[in-house]
């Protein structure tokens, strides 16, 4: 909170009520009406002495409502500015005046602020965060109801189109209609508004002039609020735009859930006979749906009402980017995980067309996380995208010279890079030939052993003892040189790796999809989509560790930053491209149709894993000590939800009666073991003693380790 800007919570005893009752009343609508009406309460200046006026405070007065305070430094500079001519005792009156102003003004500005309240901010402008109806909870006490929940429930009218003689076409479009309002017409007022205010100020000409939907527009703000509770004309237009645009997206968001039940509804066929199969796919597809509501809930608990609503497209508030629990577990829950009930939907109903209409619409979501959110998010929360400055301090290493990166920054007139395309091409030539399988998955097991073992050795003893840099200073050359030479070979592995993995499942593709053509396209369709997670991963990985960390720089130069930072992907796993940079892998298996295809990659991704623990493990907390973290984002944040979850369940069950007294016994026998377990330590330790006292006595045998021990302590 800035200096000069206080902000009272309703409710808060005011200690000197004169500072309110002086206030202005106009209400506030933007920074100029603010400047305009602090002219209007001023005297006029003196054109020699200019006085800039100081930020206003801002008081809550009855539920939501803010009054404006002429701060006592503009009447005080204004009343120094007076005509020389004055009298010396009229200046020693305005001098009290102002004392008491002062006095009055400081004694407003040390009102506290409950922390629990949200203030926002629109510029210069603080306010009260108004309390809004929680998103993901339907309440049933209909006397709480407000206008806006009644809106919600507008959307259980979708019920009604199931009884009607509609063909089946009509609730796919129905729905997909509903998603087009939501990534469509949500998305392009939101990148409006992002870019320039489109909406706030659009609220501002409708309210300000006589235009026919003022009382409207004046009127919606109100509707998530009980009767008197809120007065749009006491409150800022950024606030009042956000309300009203919250009230548009209840009732987007809501028919697109409804509409979805209700397309799902309609595909549902029950099964004929009951098997595992068929009950397997019930149970995931339930426990998909309950994961959904799950994820859904607690990204609500760490995003609250603002975010949930995109608020800060239209205002910020005065709090930290807080992410924990969901938010470390998966980037950007809400539209990733938080889409999991289409496809469990997809299982129960047992529908390919509930499949691939699911995923057009997880697709469309993802564009629009893409397209509207993800550009938002950098521009808005610039230090949080890009982390810390340890990208600026790589960024100047003079020995990256836009090297290919797998086929980016090729260059024909490099030879590495010809060598490197030409050989891929060679190798993909094989294809057309009969080559016997077992060759062309040798041939995979070939690349995947030198790439994980063979280039792993070779890092293994740069980190131990610099050999690879050793050899080339032992035959004149520089560092540079070799790592020169090593990037090349690198990006060599990585690619060939890649290409006769892709080369063998061509050639074992299962192209008999005229028995089952549902199951094959449903395979081709998943296999796509692990291939694009690969490729998301990798893109995310590099955009993270740059060309320096992709060609393991660190492992041959130490000018580099000693503490290591998580961003990016590295924010949820610490070994991305040992998880989800294998998932390309197990996406051409499914492709392809094939088990050994499956097998090699398994295989691979072992090999991965094996590499990331013997080699890259050691040398970065060789490097980095310990800021290297043992536990990923993901798995902390799952055990501080399970811990959650047990330490609630303990609260609760010790609040029954039989809860209570079977804890109460888990207590003593707790502090009994506890006693017997110290007891027998002390009397084995005794006896251990009394044993060894004995034996030296006996045997005159004496032991060193132990004596060692005793001279430690």
């Amino acid at each position: 909170m800035e200096e000069g800007n206080e902000v009272v919570q309703s409710g808060h005893e005011v200690e000197d009520q004169d500072v309110v009752e002086d206030a202005s009343q106009a209400p506030i609508e933007n920074d100029g009406e603010r400047a305009k009406e602090s002219e209007n309460n001023s005297p006029q200046e003196d054109q020699d002495d200019h006085v800039v006026p100081e930020p206003v405070a801002v008081v809550a007065e009855g539920p939501i409502k803010a009054q404006l305070e002429v701060p006592s430094s503009v009447s005080s500079s204004s009343s120094s500015s007076s005509s020389s001519s004055s009298s010396l005792e009229q200046e020693e009156e305005k001098k009290e005046e102002e004392e008491k102003d002062e006095s009055k003004l400081s004694s407003s500005q040390t009102l506290s602020v409950d922390p629990s309240v949200l203030i926002g901010r629109s510029g210069d402008l603080r306010f009260v965060m108004p309390v809004t109806p929680d998103a993901v909870n339907f309440s049933l006490d209909f006397r709480s109801l407000t206008a806006a929940d009644w809106i919600q429930r507008t959307c259980f009218l979708n019920v009604i189109l199931l009884f009607l003689p509609l063909p089946s076409w009509f609730y796919i479009a129905w729905f997909l209609f509903w998603r087009l309002c939501y990534n469509g017409g949500l998305g392009i007022l939101l990148n409006k508004q992002s870019n320039g205010q489109f909406l706030t100020n659009l609220y501002q000409r409708i309210t300000t002039s006589r235009c026919p939907l003022k009382g409207p527009l004046l009127y919606i703000p109100k509707l998530t609020f009980k009767k008197g509770e809120y007065d749009p004309t006491q409150n800022c237009a950024a606030l009042n735009t956000w309300l009203c645009w919250r009230v548009f997206v209840d009732l987007v968001l809501n028919n697109d859930v409804a509409s979805y039940i209700l397309f799902c509804l309609h595909f549902f066929e029950a099964p004929k006979e009951l098997n595992l199969l068929t009950i397997g796919c019930y149970i995931l597809g339930a426990f998909l749906c309950w994961f959904t509501i799950w994820a859904k809930r607690d990204a609500y608990r760490v995003v609250k009402d603002f975010a949930w609503y995109w608020g800060d497209f239209f205002f910020l508030i005065d709090q930290n980017l807080t992410f924990d629990r969901i938010f470390a577990m998966f980037p950007h829950p809400m539209y990733t995980i938080g889409y999991a009930f289409f496809y469990g939907a997809s299982l129960i109903t047992q529908s390919y067309i509930v499949l691939y209409v699911s995923l057009f619409a997880h697709c469309m979501q993802i564009a629009f996380l893409s397209i509207v959110e993800n550009p938002h998010i950098e521009k808005t929360y610039p230090s949080f995208v890009n982390g810390s400055a340890v990208e600026s301090e790589t960024e100047e290493y003079h020995y990256l010279h836009s090297d290919m990166v797998v086929l980016k920054n090729f260059n024909y007139l490099r030879a590495a890079d010809l060598f490197t395309v030409i050989i891929v091409i060679y190798t993909m030539l094989q294809y057309f030939f009969d080559i016997p399988k077992e060759f062309l998955i040798i041939q995979v097991v070939v690349w995947r052993v030198f790439y994980s073992f063979g280039m792993g050795y070779v890092l293994y003893k740069q980190s131990e003892d610099n050999k690879f840099v050793m050899q080339y200073l032992k035959r004149g050359a520089t560092k540079f040189e070799a790592f020169d030479n090593w990037k090349r070979i690198r990006n060599l592995g990585v690619v060939m790796t890649w290409t006769v993995f892709i080369l063998c499942a061509a050639k074992l593709y299962n192209w008999n999809w005229y028995s089952d053509p549902q199951a094959f396209f449903t395979r081709q369709i998943l296999g796509i989509c692990l291939v694009a997670l690969n490729v998301w991963s990798s893109i995310s990985t590099f955009s993270v560790l740059g060309e320096f960390g992709w060609f393991y720089g660190d492992f041959f130069f130490n000018d580099v930053p000693k503490r290591i930072y998580y961003t990016g992907i590295y924010r949820y796993l610490n070994n991305p491209e040992s998880i989800t940079g294998c998932a390309a892998l197990y996406g051409l298996a499914l492709m392809s149709g094939s088990w050994p295809m499956f097998a090699l990659a398994v295989f691979s991704q072992g090999c991965n894993f094996l590499f990331c623990h013997y080699v890259e493990g050691p040398h970065m907390k060789r490097l980095h000590g310990s800021s290297v973290r043992e536990k990923s984002g993901m798995e902390e944040a799952l055990e501080t939800i399970i811990e959650d979850a047990l330490d609630k369940m303990v609260d609760e069950a010790k609040r029954t009666p039989r809860g209570a007294a079977m804890f109460r016994h888990i207590d003593r026998f707790r502090d009994q073991f506890q006693t017997w377990s110290t007891e027998t330590k002390e009397k084995l330790r005794t006896e251990t003693e009394k044993f060894v006292e004995r034996i030296r006595i006996e045997k005159g045998f004496d032991f060193p380790a132990l004596n060692k021990k005793k001279k430690t302590a």
